[in-house]
């Protein structure tokens, strides 16, 4: 697995493992969680908000409803050849992290709480925005 989320309002559990895709796990009870399903997208990050798992694969975040699977919400970055590093959510607002080896890091602040995902800004950190800074849920710590 390479990141984790969860939903405690139904103890569904989303674990992103790369190119073998989203595993939504029931863990209501802790020691028999059970396999749901299996998202059908490559993703290395996954973030949970108001019961829809966020996952960037490809330059595309997408959101899939934990309880059917079916892919609800979709938006393309503007950086979709660069690799997502880091992804948060806070106040209503998913914040991906994308990394351009020529230029540094971005941080794209999108809008999840509207019934369509929108970019509501881009900001280009400076190479040593890597550092002690806290932001977004410690997303750029």
């Amino acid at each position: 697995a390479t990141d984790v989320a969860v939903d405690g309002a139904t103890d569904l559990v989303a674990v992103a493992t790369g190119a073998s895709g989203v595993a939504i796990v029931d863990a209501n009870l802790a020691n028999a969680p059970r396999l749901v399903r299996t998202l059908n997208v490559a993703a290395t990050q996954v973030e949970i908000f108001d019961g829809l798992a966020y996952v960037v694969s490809g330059g595309i975040v997408s959101a899939y409803d934990m309880a059917t699977g079916q892919q609800v919400k979709g938006l393309l970055l503007p950086g979709a050849n660069y690799p997502v590093t880091g992804l948060a959510i806070e106040n209503g607002r998913l914040f991906a992290l994308e990394y351009n080896p020529g230029v540094g890091p971005r941080l794209t602040v999108i809008d999840i709480a509207s019934p369509v995902l929108s970019i509501l800004s881009t900001l280009q950190l400076p190479f040593a925005a890597r550092g002690s800074d806290n932001a977004a849920d410690g997303l750029l710590t």
